[in-house]
């Protein structure tokens, strides 16, 4: 079955000040394909739900090949404007691709202090990891493995799912105490959190 996906023109600026922000972060390496923007964005809005319960974008993501794939953070990448180029280039590894380069010394973006430390915290962690490590822990996450291919990423589920994580945590539970001897107990017990 063939999948139409729209490339059309970027709605969400703030979609494309989180691209450049990355970009310019990441500096002249080469090292930020579209592979690799897509799922720093995707780990970002899991690690912004964690921390604050909500999402860094409203853009939507879907279970794909290569992990977590969203049409507005491709659409953001073809129309980045003038701060950034788009270049072929070979990886290290050998494969070919399209790299983000920051042509400035420095650009402006649109985010608040607490976005850009959020990005900042999630490049910390995965900027130097590999393209495959990235891919596989964004396919290891816990929203990802609920769905099947062509689906979308519940990324209000999610929050749900870590509000009551964090309510365990806490101990708001201490008065219904369930015990979860196997690990057919602990998954059902996760699915309905």
């Amino acid at each position: 079955m063939t999948q139409v996906i729209d490339f059309g023109a970027v709605e969400d600026k703030k979609l494309q000040d989180v691209v450049k922000f990355l970009t310019y972060r990441c500096g002249k390496s080469g090292k930020l394909n579209r592979t690799r923007v897509m799922k720093l964005i995707y780990l970002a809005e899991l690690r912004s739900i964690e921390k604050s319960g909500k999402r860094l974008t409203d853009c939507i993501f879907k279970n794909w090949n290569y992990g977590p794939f969203s049409s507005e953070i491709l659409s953001a990448i073809e129309n980045i404007g003038t701060d950034v180029k788009r270049e072929a280039m070979v990886a290290k590894e050998g494969r070919k691709g399209e790299f983000l380069i920051p042509i400035k010394e420095k650009t402006f973006v649109n985010l608040e202090k607490d976005e850009m430390t959020l990005l900042d915290e999630v490049l910390s962690t995965w900027k130097y990891e590999s393209n495959e490590n990235i891919i596989s822990s964004s396919k290891k996450s816990p929203p990802f493995t609920w769905t099947s291919r062509g689906d979308t990423i519940p990324f209000e589920e999610y929050t749900e799912f870590i509000r009551n994580v964090n309510l365990a945590k806490h101990d708001r539970f201490r008065n219904n105490c369930i015990v979860l001897s196997s690990d057919e107990d602990i998954d059902g017990y996760l699915s309905k959190l």
